[in-house]
């Protein structure tokens, strides 16, 4: 209706918003009103991520002009199968099932459903055969060249006329419950020489137990240490403490607690990948204190830890205290 369209959200995906926060992108601020208002949220980001990550620069070359950002000719063509296989997905749900019922509206009436006649409709089918979780990714081998060499070669009617006949097969996970290769937030300039070509199969299932291995530039893989009060098999056991104590919270939820100042506790951990994190709660009602957290004798490095705060809800928190940590016990 004029007065009700229907409204879509395109998330477009470059690899430069990678390069320092990984995974996360203005996507991540985009996605709580796409929730709130139920509007559709597509995006190429999701269909070519793992594929990236496997090949970045023959990826990059392809799909994206130099800049890193922009998609080309390449790109905005999968951006316009994404859109359309999109929207015969709708129609072919609207096939099956009709419209939608009547719904209440905030007044307590019913908000009728509108009569549309789709007798004489011509409705979009999908087949299986036109997923995009295939091994590899393939094109026309007839352009091999950037897109202006291209256009400046065959004419840009020729040049889109081709874009426009190319086939693209994008890499998957193995299965829909397949974990991610790479952490959420990992920088991609931290796993990624953007100079250099893409690495051949078997150096790249060579490089580590993880499928993504230690990628370009042989970043260590991270072999997370974790200890933790509620945990029986992996509990918190202090190997000094000065006025702390256990303490179970509705027998079920157990914390290392401290009343007097200058209360010390240490914990023996096993450094990795060089990040050490700390988890503590936060309460308005509670109001917990404050602790000072420091890796081996940094104590000038220490990191506060702030247990009070002005929200209503009680949370565990989450802090970074050190970085850089050399690998082994701690």
């Amino acid at each position: 209706m004029p007065s009700q369209p229907a409204v879509l959200i395109l998330g477009v995906w470059g690899p430069i918003l990678g390069k320092d926060r990984g995974f996360l992108d203005p996507q991540h601020a985009h996605l709580p009103a796409a929730l709130y208002y139920d509007v559709p949220y597509i995006s190429l980001k999701q269909l070519i991520w793992t594929h990236f990550i496997r090949w970045p620069s023959t990826t990059w070359h392809t799909f994206y002009a130099p800049d890193f950002l922009h998609p080309n000719a390449r790109g905005h063509r999968v951006i316009s199968d994404l859109v359309t296989s999109y929207l015969a997905t709708r129609l072919c749900v609207l096939e099956t099932f009709g419209p939608p019922p009547e719904s209440y509206n905030s007044r307590g009436g019913t908000q009728p459903s509108h009569n549309y006649d789709f007798s004489n409709a011509t409705f979009a089918t999908l087949s299986t055969s036109d997923s995009f979780g295939a091994i590899i990714k393939y094109r026309n081998t007839s352009h091999d060249r950037d897109n202006e060499g291209e256009q400046q070669a065959h004419g840009p009617l020729i040049f889109y006329e081709e874009v426009n006949n190319d086939t693209y097969h994008f890499l998957a996970l193995d299965n829909p419950s397949s974990v991610p290769p790479i952490p959420l937030g990992v920088p991609l300039n931290d796993l990624i020489d953007w100079n250099s070509p893409d690495q051949s199969l078997s150096t790249f299932l060579d490089s580590g137990t993880n499928p993504i291995g230690n990628m370009v530039k042989g970043v260590s893989q991270p072999r997370p240490f974790c200890v933790d009060a509620n945990d029986p098999l992996n509990p918190l056991m202090p190997t000094e403490v000065d006025g702390w104590r256990p303490w179970v919270y509705l027998n079920e939820k157990h914390y290392w607690i401290a009343d007097q100042p200058g209360a010390r506790i240490r914990v023996d951990i096993e450094s990795n990948e060089g990040r050490v994190a700390v988890f503590f709660f936060r309460s308005a009602k509670l109001s917990p204190g404050v602790a000072y957290c420091w890796v081996d004798d940094n104590e000038a490095g220490r990191y506060r830890l702030d247990g009070h705060w002005d929200f209503e809800t009680n949370v565990p928190a989450v802090a970074y205290i050190d970085h850089g940590v050399t690998p082994g016990k701690h």
